[in-house]
């Protein structure tokens, strides 16, 4: 456990310490008809502080129980008592077939649009979130998303984006949560160690 195995010689090798700068699973959640996933600094053996400079979330066949549904990322200072839902300057750029469209939110650090309920109308994502924990700075983030919508003709998507939360502070949680409805699907977390 948190160790490689590292060549010593032309015909040897040994387990040694990890070196840093390396991604670090921190928690996996499994979401059936939920209202929302959360990841929390101390909830669950979940750490958002200064041990990592960045964090990942990883998407899995994230399905929704209406169609048309956005999925948005929204964070808490407070250690998820609240959820920040304004002060975001959010742009997404949304690429399918021959056509694109670009979006702009305040109302969440990144947000997926067009969800849908039929077979293989879910989406795969991951969102990078930059040093949360430093409380001088703005929160800046971006993501990377792959998606079927639930119109006729089940247009695949590709939307890429970048966010920042306009209000310096330590950010201490991050939350998935649909527009309305239920989300399906797993939700993964990783820290990038610092050095």
């Amino acid at each position: 456990s948190g160790q490689v195995i590292t060549a010593t010689s032309a015909v040897a090798a040994d387990f040694q310490d990890a070196s840093g700068g390396a991604w670090t699973f921190i928690k996996s959640a499994t979401a059936s008809g939920a209202s929302s996933v959360d990841f929390v600094d101390g909830t669950s053996d979940v750490v958002i502080d200064a041990t990592y400079i960045a964090y990942q979330i990883w998407g899995f066949d994230i399905e929704t129980d209406t169609d048309d549904r956005r999925l948005m990322l929204q964070y808490s200072t407070d250690t998820g008592s609240t959820w920040i839902t304004s002060g975001y300057d959010n742009t997404v750029y949304k690429q399918y077939d021959t056509s694109g469209t670009e979006r702009d939110d305040q109302d969440a650090a990144y947000t997926i649009d067009s969800i849908g309920t039929g077979t293989n109308e879910f989406c795969n994502f991951h969102f990078t979130i930059f040093n949360p924990s430093d409380a001088s700075n703005y929160t800046f983030a971006v993501g990377h998303v792959v998606n079927r919508d639930h119109s006729a003709s089940a247009n695949t998507y590709f939307q890429v984006g970048g966010s920042c939360y306009e209000t310096a502070g330590a950010v201490d949680g991050f939350r998935l949560i649909l527009s309305s409805g239920a989300v399906d699907g797993t939700f993964k977390l990783y820290g990038l160690n610092p050095s």
